[in-house]
């Protein structure tokens, strides 16, 4: 290669390396939020020497939950809710992303900054390692920079590097673009050496986080359509890092770590029907998302905007399929790209539809792009408009989309802080309906964290986004009914699953209350509950509702025995 090529190559990956620090600067004011705070109390109290259930590497077991009656610091769940299924197990295995974050803590545990800064530059190397990759797959060619320069502002990125505790996404995709760098070099190189380094980068990239599968979307499109070896000569590289992947996966499930009886994280070797069953839905949100905006995003924007967003969004994903499929024939390069980043989405689909898994498959994506533009290079006609194309939709998100992200974000953090202190101080809390699990759970978080000394726990018996008739039919004992059924709100299903049906009889205990179902709806949710115990009759007990109007948690006094009310849960607004 020229001297002045080389040059010229470098320079571009620096630049686009600089713009990816430009973008997400701005997070370095956004502090904790949602689980930072699990993992401060977690890796605090080790640093502090505060006895444990875990060892200090393996802060996302949470598999003792199965206690409903303990209250873990250190958990993002804090107690188990009434409803969640009887085989809910969540225990994720990432040392490497624990020791990250014990890092942080050990040496500047009061600069949320600084923590964002670490992200920001784990973000730089990945950019740099996508270049570098880029590089390896198009030749020393201007498209290596556009590639690297359209992954580096995606506007998709910005909220995996803005949260702190996305650090495990960020260590992922880092390690697995060594791991897939060094692969293609060793098959160059033949080196004994890169190929042990290969080995090692993909087991720290499981380490990371069980994201790490998605490297064999990338070796796998490599190895079928780019490696010119012999099967036998693929199959012997490919064979180390089989073990490897394999060893992982097995030894985890052995030892108990996965997620069971959710159907928000789905892991597919405990739940693979389920598993089937959501990825069409999930796995069209992904590819939407990869190539459009975030949907939370329009819900933001004025209307017109939104809306015109989303059509022009759709319509160039959807030119850039109908290219694909006309020019892959004659490109090996979007054939690669176009499989990897398909096959990069099927695994993330476990863990939902969120914008902050699109690290990985993103480098396909604007892989794509670029073998695209190189395709249609000759087309000038064809070409100016795609260019022009391409610049206006990644340009323009990149510019707008992260404002949105952060101010979104901040809004839920504004929100859940102010729920939060509007929760009174003294024995534990029993919250009657509320709207959204997912934002009790973060409510009683950040009361814990945030606004301590306070109740040792917040129990929320229904979740429920309508009225509920509360009937009080003897002094120690009170019913609800949810006209709807309870638990038809989508977060609910975090700790369980749909066929974790209820029946009516059917008995818990909820701290000092014995809660009983007694009508459920056709789906098998919970309709109506009663509660009895010598807790309803005590005066002295904290009952709580939420206020739709104010947006607050309110004291409710229960009616007299024979009486009856309504509580109106409404919506939770982001103010």
């Amino acid at each position: 290669m020229p001297h002045a090529k080389r040059k010229q190559l470098v320079w571009g990956t620096l630049l686009a390396i600089a713009l990816s620090i430009g973008l997400t600067l701005p997070t370095l004011n956004f502090g904790w939020f949602g689980d930072d705070y699990a993992h401060r109390r977690f890796i605090l109290d080790h640093l502090q020497g505060v006895p444990s259930r875990v060892a200090f590497w393996n802060m996302f077991d949470w598999r003792e939950l199965a206690d409903r009656d303990r209250v873990d610091a250190g958990s993002l769940f804090g107690r188990l809710p009434w409803w969640a299924a009887p085989d809910f197990s969540f225990a994720l295995l990432r040392p490497l992303s624990t020791i990250s974050h014990f890092v942080d803590y050990w040496l500047w545990p009061e600069q949320p900054w600084l923590m964002h800064l670490h992200n920001i530059g784990l973000y730089a190397v990945i950019v740099a390692l996508a270049g570098m990759l880029y590089r390896e797959l198009f030749g020393a060619s201007y498209w290596t920079l556009i590639a690297t320069f359209l992954f580096a502002i995606d506007d998709a990125h910005v909220v995996s590097v803005a949260w702190i505790a996305s650090r495990n996404t960020l260590l992922t995709a880092a390690w697995v673009l060594a791991t897939v760098w060094f692969y293609v070099r060793s098959t160059v190189q033949r080196s004994q050496v890169t190929s042990w380094l290969t080995s090692v980068s993909l087991l720290c990239a499981h380490a990371s986080s069980e994201g790490a599968i998605v490297a064999w979307a990338y070796l796998g499109a490599y190895a079928l359509l780019v490696d010119t070896r012999t099967t036998a000569a693929k199959l012997k590289s490919l064979l180390p890092l089989i073990v490897v992947s394999s060893s992982w996966m097995a030894g985890s499930a052995l030892l108990g770590y996965g997620v069971r009886g959710s159907q928000v994280y789905v892991d597919p070797r405990y739940a693979p029907g389920l598993f089937a069953e959501l990825l069409p839905g999930r796995f069209f949100e992904l590819l939407r998302s990869q190539l459009s905006v975030w949907p939370d995003l329009t819900q933001r924007w004025p209307n017109a905007w939104g809306t015109a967003a989303t059509w022009a969004c759709a319509l160039y994903g959807s030119a850039i399929a109908l290219v694909v499929v006309l020019c892959a024939r004659t490109s090996v390069q979007i054939r690669f790209f176009a499989l990897a980043s398909v096959a990069a989405l099927i695994p993330q689909c476990a863990a939902g539809s969120f914008a902050r898994l699109l690290l990985l498959s993103g480098f396909g994506a604007h892989g794509v792009l670029a073998a695209i533009g190189a395709s249609l290079s000759r087309q000038r006609a064809t070409f100016v408009a795609y260019a022009i194309g391409t610049f206006l939709v990644h340009v323009c998100l990149a510019l707008d989309s992260p404002r949105h992200a952060m101010a979104f974000s901040r809004m839920v953090h504004s929100s859940v802080s102010s729920a939060a202190a509007s929760l009174p101080r003294g024995a534990d809390l029993v919250v009657l309906s509320f709207p959204d699990y997912l934002r009790s759970v973060f409510v009683d978080l950040y009361r814990r964290e945030l606004f301590m000394p306070g109740p040792s726990h917040m129990d929320v018996i229904g979740i429920s986004p309508g009225r509920v008739h509360l009937t009080r039919n003897a002094v120690d004992s009170i019913e609800l009914d949810a006209a709807d059924g309870f638990l038809k709100e989508p977060s609910t299903l975090l700790v369980r699953t749909p066929a974790d049906g209820f029946v009516v009889g059917q008995r818990f205990t909820v701290s000092q209350l014995g809660l009983e179902v007694l009508r459920v709806t056709e789906d098998g949710r919970p309709a109506a509950l009663r509660l009895s115990g010598q807790h309803v009759a005590d005066p002295s007990a904290l009952w709580l509702r939420w206020d739709v109007e104010a947006q607050r948690f309110v004291r409710i006094r229960l009616p007299d025995a024979g009486a009856a009310t309504w509580i109106e849960s409404g919506e939770y607004d982001l103010r």
